[in-house]
């Protein structure tokens, strides 16, 4: 939720490969979770929907084949870098340039019957969880929904294609996005803790969802997105700060390589928990 020079905030890049990579992300995290809304969130024909920390905005525009064109559907981030030119998005979908640790403007509060926000582990230090949902909160009707996926780092594993095979590249890999995520103080030890962070900011009917990213036929796709965001995090770091990444960008390739490789030959495949959690504004 920030471009390369913000990594502080956000620790991604705003690249034409980061785009693709959340595009792809998004479709394999889609075929895992299997919904888009989560299905305890009642529908109807004049929704109003928010999308924090949009990105390019996958998430609204598949949101928009499934919703009557009277519905309204707005994205806000503190970058709108990567959403595609106005002739590619639908033009039913709004974005809006807003950090979502400050206050939103008064046109919004009170306006939506669900504030969707997807992924920002990578973007909040663990004191502002509960911040962050405290302040979406000011922007739901009553009775709104706010729904929050986000996939726990400290879950990630590298499963063994074959009992006893080698995974040591792609487990030493993965290893590095705690390593370095933590050092810039996005630990992602929150995101177990989303839904008493709900909880506690008063939120009602609160549910938790845990995804295994494991299905078999978008495995792959896991692999590509999952060594690819790690090499994007190594960059951004690197960028942020020389000493929190202490790979050479050449050793951050190879080592990227080789865990693409290592996963390939052994038929292994990488997984993580996704957590949903949704709540209802009273």
């Amino acid at each position: 939720m920030a471009s390369a020079g913000d990594a502080g905030r956000y620790l991604l890049t705003r690249t034409k490969a980061e785009s693709d990579r959340l595009e792809l992300q998004h479709r394999a995290f889609q075929q895992n979770i299997g919904f888009l809304l989560h299905p305890a969130i009642p529908r109807h024909g004049s929704m109003r929907i928010a999308d924090i920390g949009t990105g390019t905005g996958a998430w609204l525009r598949d949101l928009a084949k499934e919703l009557p064109t009277t519905c309204r559907l707005d994205g806000f981030d503190i970058s709108l870098d990567q959403v595609p030119g106005k002739d590619l998005f639908p033009s039913d979908i709004n974005y809006y340039v807003q950090d979502l640790l400050k206050p939103f403007p008064t046109e919004f509060l009170g306006q939506y019957d669900v504030v969707h926000v997807r992924l920002l582990v990578m973007g909040l230090q663990g004191s502002e969880w509960e911040i962050a949902i405290k302040n979406l909160m000011t922007l739901l009707r009553p009775s709104g929904h706010l729904q929050w996926t986000d996939l726990d780092p400290h879950t990630g594993a590298v499963i063994p294609g074959t009992h006893g095979c080698n995974v040591d590249d792609a487990d030493i890999f993965l290893k590095q996005i705690i390593k370095v995520s933590s050092r810039h103080g996005k630990s992602g030890k929150s995101v177990p803790e989303l839904l008493s962070h709900f909880e506690k900011s008063g939120l009602i009917d609160c549910k938790e969802e845990i995804i295994k990213l494991e299905k078999p036929e978008f495995r792959n796709n896991i692999n590509t997105t999952t060594v690819k965001v790690i090499e994007h995090i190594l960059h951004a770091a690197k960028a942020a700060d020389q000493e929190s990444c202490t790979l050479t960008l050449d050793q951050i390739t190879s080592q990227k390589e080789a865990a693409m490789k290592n996963l390939k030959e052994t038929n292994s495949w990488i997984t993580h928990d996704l957590h949903v959690v949704i709540g209802k504004r009273a």
